[in-house]
């Protein structure tokens, strides 16, 4: 018998994760590390051991003193079963137990990466990544990133689930809504930008990560003010648009993108692999070089979207792939 384990780090139940892996809690335990330990300061501690920028060249001893604050333990597993954890982001179990698992509790080793490895901190070369999966027993990999997936060797998935959303109401209330990090300062002088075009439409642009003294358009622009996942889909439910900022060198679509194609919302954006998507459709996608090619007359026009999204993104396809490469099986 197949036994999945999704573990979820740094994260909890108000996260993006849990609405993404919300499919599947039927067929998988769906584990929240970040949950165990109550002190911010062991948490912050637990981060640094295991982050790569103090495991460059030589991995940090001892980290099976983390394994008694752990999600799973070696007692949910049962030996008879092929036991599927699979890790999103980062590996934070010590190697050793990881062995004992695969060893003892016939364990299967997965990653799935909503980032790039780069910006993950994870790796920054093949060699790096291999020995990285080494050192975790790491067997399966995926990402959401095309360009990771030629350069590393990974499986491609994107993932995302609509499910949550299925009962919420919608209102009129916005005509374009983004939310997102100033993980560059182009991103954010873009952000700026496109307010600046829309002027005059129903926004609601929020940011985080940005200093104060760049912080050009507090009238149109929340900065630095987090929103809980639930709070972002209610947003996006409740708006005629949704704005897509691509960060640098990435080629794989954002929540952005996934979220109007499962909530049949318009779209605006900058990421030209639009194009290539079984989705585009110019009825409802706008991607722009030039924020002079806004429309905002576009942005605000009402219709009937519908993408004919058949759940493609779901995490249930994921399971079905895995258990696919395992027993052998190309799908």
């Amino acid at each position: 018998m197949d036994r999945f384990f999704v573990i979820i780090n740094e994260s909890n139940e108000n996260a993006w994760s849990a609405y993404v892996w919300s499919d599947v809690k039927e067929q998988a335990v769906i584990l929240y590390d970040n949950n165990v330990l109550r002190s911010s300061s062991l948490k912050k501690l637990k981060k640094l051991h295991f982050g790569n920028k103090f495991n460059g060249r030589v991995w940090l001893p001892l980290k099976s003193v983390w394994n008694r604050s752990l999600s799973l333990r070696y007692e949910d597993l049962k030996a008879t079963d092929r036991n599927i954890l699979i890790f999103q982001s980062s590996v934070k179990f010590s190697p050793g137990f990881i062995r004992k698992l695969k060893r003892e509790k016939n364990a299967v080793i997965v990653q799935y990466l909503p980032d790039t490895l780069e910006k993950l901190g994870i790796a920054d070369s093949a060699a790096a990544y291999e020995r990285y999966k080494r050192y975790y027993g790491i067997d399966l990999t995926y990402s959401f990133d095309q360009n990771d997936c030629d350069r590393y060797g990974m499986e491609f998935f994107d993932i995302y689930s609509s499910k949550a959303a299925a009962a919420q109401p919608r209102e009129d209330l916005y005509d374009i809504f983004y939310v997102g990090s100033a993980r560059t300062e182009g991103r954010l002088e873009l952000l700026h930008s496109v307010t600046e075009q829309t002027e005059g439409l129903r926004g609601c642009f929020y940011m985080i990560g940005v200093d104060s003294d760049k912080q050009r358009c507090p009238e149109r622009v929340t900065y630095n003010q987090p929103l809980r996942y639930g709070e972002v889909v209610e947003k996006t439910l409740n708006s005629n648009c949704i704005l897509e900022l691509m960060n640098d060198n990435q080629a794989g679509n954002t929540l952005r993108f996934k979220e109007a194609v499962c909530y049949n919302k318009k779209l605006l954006t900058n990421n030209r692999a639009a194009f290539d998507s079984p989705y585009y459709d110019e009825r409802y996608i706008r991607v722009f070089d030039d924020v002079s090619e806004i429309d905002p007359e576009w942005i605000a026009q009402k219709c009937a979207v519908d993408y004919r999204y058949g759940g493609e993104y779901s995490p249930q396809r994921l399971l079905e792939m895995i258990i696919g490469q395992l027993d052998g099986r190309h799908e």
